[in-house]
């Protein structure tokens, strides 16, 4: 792994405004797109970093089992009356609310020791046109001859594809999927505007909208888009945990759990997207060690009473406390937290985000 110094291209700022990317510098004038170096890596180092993404998501998942089996919301910082909607998409997982895109921090030298997990954003992974189509466009204009590993545009449209393979409405364009964001917010736009393009792709009918301007409507229990219309499918880059707190979270909660409308990203994917679920996987990764190492101390003479816990996962203490050998991880809910109230409101309520 290699970091190469390189010269910007010339008209580099044109050249991101062409493609539709025009967040690639702050309003301070400092750059956000940076082309003065990149990275080398080997086929080996570039498989090494994918089997870490694919073995710790595939943990995620375990993770997010054990919360839903358990109902073991408050231990992520969510509120138990959101379990409807988790279980019901949980349930479904596989079909018709599979996940669509997460997006790993890995922090990694390369010298021999594995990448390790920094982070999981599971339900909003802005950086996705960056990644897709302004690096692959920088590889063709400055090393032509070279590879990337970078198969996100085709992973995104056979998704896409997936989907429609499990509601037959939407392979019959009888349904529509709406996208939708804050708007106005250029990074969030330009995302949700790539990600609608490969829906229209993979064949899709779709439909662009503020999530600002959906409606909830009391008489049917739908949510409606600007023109009146139910929302069967809404593909939105707007947090979970952030919509059911607001003022029809629980309407929220009440149609997705009925399949009056659903997510993208699905409902569980709150709970992939907490930030508690590493610290339940470093817990369960140390409770795991432990167990076995005592079934092995006590292997000649198996204990009369079987351990609190078969399932290599710690039980929490109440209050969201789990006990661990370097003493104790706190989860404290996100709601708890200071908040500061963001100028625009989604679905009508008034959107909050956790303070700096």
């Amino acid at each position: 792994m290699e970091r190469v110094r390189t010269a910007p291209r010339p008209q580099w700022q044109a050249k991101l405004d062409e493609i539709g990317f025009p967040f690639h510098t702050d309003a301070d004038g400092t750059a956000y797109w940076d082309e003065s170096a990149h990275w080398h890596f080997s086929l080996a180092e570039v498989e090494t970093l994918e089997a870490a993404a694919e073995e710790v998501y595939s943990l995620c998942e375990q993770a997010v089992g054990h919360v839903v089996t358990r109902g073991l919301y408050e231990t992520v910082g969510l509120p138990r009356w959101a379990a409807p909607a988790i279980e019901a998409s949980w349930a479904e997982r596989g079909e018709r609310d599979m996940a669509l895109y997460a997006r790993f921090d890995f922090a990694w030298d390369g010298k021999g020791g594995p990448p390790k997990a920094l982070e999981l954003n599971a339900e909003t992974p802005t950086s996705l046109y960056e990644t897709a189509v302004a690096q692959w466009c920088w590889l063709q204009d400055t090393h032509p001859e070279a590879d990337q590993f970078n198969s996100l545009e085709e992973a995104l449209v056979e998704r896409w594809q997936m989907r429609m393979g499990a509601f037959p409405a939407l392979a019959l364009q009888a349904e529509a999927v709406h996208f939708a964001c804050l708007m106005p917010h250029p990074e969030d736009e330009a995302t949700i505007a790539y990600l609608q393009t490969l829906a229209l792709r993979a064949g899709m009918t779709t439909k662009a909208m503020p999530i600002q301007a959906i409606r909830y409507d009391d008489a049917s229990g739908c949510f409606l888009d600007d023109a009146g219309l139910p929302i069967r499918h809404l593909m939105k880059l707007y947090p979970w945990d952030w919509m059911i707190r607001e003022e029809t979270g629980r309407e929220l909660v009440t149609a997705a759990a009925k399949g009056r409308i659903r997510m993208i990203e699905p409902a569980w994917k709150m709970v992939m997207a907490s930030k508690g679920l590493f610290a339940l996987l470093w817990a369960a990764r140390w409770w795991r060690s432990r167990c076995s190492a005592a079934r092995e101390a006590t292997s000649a003479s198996p204990p009369s009473t079987p351990p609190a816990s078969q399932s290599g996962w710690p039980s929490p203490r109440p209050g969201g406390l789990m006990s661990t050998r370097a003493g104790s991880i706190r989860l404290t809910p996100r709601w708890r937290r200071q908040t500061a109230t963001t100028p625009s409101s989604a679905f009508g309520w008034s959107a909050t985000r956790p303070a700096a």
